[in-house]
């Protein structure tokens, strides 16, 4: 781009922000890049502090001027989610241009527009995208997300390599799945008004890099600039003969080109050293072909560890989280640890599989309650949300989530659901939750201790087949307590069931040599009484009587039949009695 485009695109940029004060904030933030070591071009400075100042993404603005933004500056203003600005002209038909510039009052046309102000005064365009990849099995069933910011505007998933999609007019991030061993770009689409959006992505297979040819044959000098060593090839090149004056054959060394070092097992030991070269290295004259492959593959593997390493040292998790961050690191890291062997991998499998794998599904509980009437239809798929890094917010349906439960609708309680939500890498995220069953409000409910108390509460309780009311234990404290009710109840009954033993006792003295029976009888029933419910009726608290009140109910109730039978007995002797007189 010539200098003349170049300034017409500044100007058009601080135009569409602060106008003359953009240029200053820009450049502060600018010099503290450079103070901070940062070396970058001026496009990307552009971009990267609009971002970081204004949080809008301007990359498609640069790129239409022909401005190459470098991949390093578009993965931090793609991964931080800022909204995508326009070219206005770019974007609409004529009538629309003029109908937002004075709606919005704009002065330019080229100006910068936000996908929000566009779609006040447009309607919707087609996307046709075209996948390019040399193997389709590699991305089906993968997901495609069109974002605007971190608003998800569709999910596609992916059928076959033609996709078309209707969309709001604007520009999006095309945020395409990251496959090991492709290739990876940071990519947008554009949907104008009245206008065709073709646009097409490719996967380019990378190869893996060839580290077969990093070894050196080196002379090391000696204070003379003379000629005293000689190669020689012989066997059609696949051997070579070194020779060298013998007090100085320790000069003829290996060197490795990967890690800098001399090999010292590859050292010349005699005025003449013969090596033969074979598919992995070379061999000296005394070693094995199997002791060189050996000696080669330790040179190499430091190499390759070492980038593994240094590697491992400074990822951080969200990185690892993001298989887009940092990709092209990434691959590498991979590619190295493929060449291991498998001996030597086992140390950073974990950690391979965690970059090929991405982060696992994030599940978060939507459900605005977890408590539901008896006999309620419940869908379990409905409770939670499901949002991964490559694929966007994952439907939870039976494709994508298991779950297992014990919850019984008609039946009140506790009950755990747990759920196993999976990605497009076969990622596998867990969740569990609780989901209580409320009884009826007539229902019977199980007897609940008090754990504070160590006490049962009495409640009244309808019996559902005979609709009478009785008492039982529960732990319910919304329900009045009647245990006081019953005391009393149960206290005037034992002072009638008294009553009626003391006028016994007093019949029975009168009747005294008539009637010896019925006295051991009503002091048998009146002991027993006692042995019940101790001499002391009032001291007797309520946690006793709601804890005994049914069985006390009962006896009493026999009692007083035993008491007026004994009564009445004696009684009818008494009349007959005194008919004799």
């Amino acid at each position: 781009m010539d200098e003349p485009s170049r300034l017409y695109v500044i100007i058009n940029l601080l135009n569409t922000f602060e106008k003359g004060t953009t240029y200053g904030k820009l450049y502060s933030w600018y010099r503290e890049q450079l103070y901070q070591g940062r070396k970058m071009t001026n496009q990307d400075a552009y971009v990267e502090g609009i971002a970081e100042l204004y949080k809008v993404n301007i990359i498609p603005y640069m790129e239409a001027w022909g401005l190459k933004i470098s991949d390093e500056a578009k993965a931090k203003v793609y991964e931080n989610n800022y909204p995508v600005m326009n070219i206005l002209k770019d974007m609409v038909n004529d009538n629309t241009l003029q109908s937002i510039i004075n709606g919005e009052g704009m002065d330019r046309k080229y100006g910068l527009v936000s996908n929000e102000v566009l779609q006040k005064y447009t309607t919707q365009g087609d996307m046709n995208l075209q996948i390019e990849i040399d193997d389709m099995r590699q991305i089906q069933g993968k997901v495609i997300q069109i974002k605007d910011g971190k608003d998800i505007i569709k999910s596609i998933k992916i059928e076959n390599n033609q996709i078309e999609e209707t969309l709001p007019v604007g520009t999006y991030f095309l945020q395409m799945p990251v496959i090991n061993g492709y290739s990876y770009q940071y990519a947008y689409v554009q949907i104008k008004e009245d206008m065709e959006n073709p646009q097409t992505y490719v996967y380019e297979k990378l190869e893996d890099i060839d580290y077969e040819n990093y070894l050196m044959f080196r002379v090391l000098g000696y204070n003379y600039d003379t000629i005293a060593y000689q190669l020689t090839f012989k066997e059609q090149y696949t051997k070579t003969e070194i020779r060298y004056p013998n007090k100085f054959t320790n000069k003829v060394v290996v060197y490795n080109t990967l890690t800098n070092t001399i090999i010292p097992e590859y050292k010349a030991i005699d005025t003449v050293t013969r090596y033969t070269i074979i598919e992995n290295g070379i061999v000296r004259e005394d070693m094995s072909e199997e002791n060189a492959e050996d000696v080669v593959y330790a040179q190499l593997k430091v190499h390759l560890v070492g980038i593994i390493e240094a590697y491992k040292q400074k990822v951080t998790e969200e990185e690892l989280q993001n298989k887009r961050i940092n990709y092209e690191e990434k691959t590498q890291i991979i590619d190295a640890y493929n060449q291991l062997r498998e001996q030597d991998k086992i140390p950073y499998t974990s950690l391979i599989n965690k970059i090929k794998q991405g982060g696992i599904p994030k599940i978060t509980v939507i459900a605005p309650t977890l408590e539901f009437e008896k006999g309620t239809p419940i869908d379990v798929y409905t409770f939670i949300k499901a949002v991964d890094n490559e694929d966007g917010e994952i439907v939870i349906d039976k494709t994508s989530t298991v779950v297992k439960t014990n919850l019984k609708n008609d039946e009140a309680g506790s009950y755990f659901v747990t759920y196993e939500v999976s990605d497009s890498d076969n990622n596998v995220a867990t969740k569990t939750i609780e989901i209580t069953i409320i009884a009826d409000e007539e229902e019977v409910l199980p007897p609940q201790i008090d754990e504070e108390n160590k006490e049962e509460t009495v409640v009244l309780e309808k019996d559902e087949n005979t609709g009478n009311t009785n008492n039982s234990s529960s732990g319910n404290q919304n329900i009045v307590d009647s245990s006081n009710d019953n005391q009393e109840n149960i206290e005037e009954e034992l002072e009638s069931v008294e009553d009626t033993i003391e006028i016994a006792s007093l019949e029975q003295t009168e009747n005294m040599n008539e009637e010896d029976k019925e006295k051991e009888v009503i002091e048998s029933i009146q002991g027993t009484y006692e042995d019940e419910f101790g001499e002391n009726v009032e001291d007797i608290n309520s946690n006793e009587v709601s804890q005994k009140g049914n069985n006390i109910m009962i006896k009493v109730f026999v009692t007083i039949i035993i008491v007026a039978g004994v009564t009445f007995g004696i009684a009818r002797k008494k009349l007959k009695a005194n008919k004799r007189f």
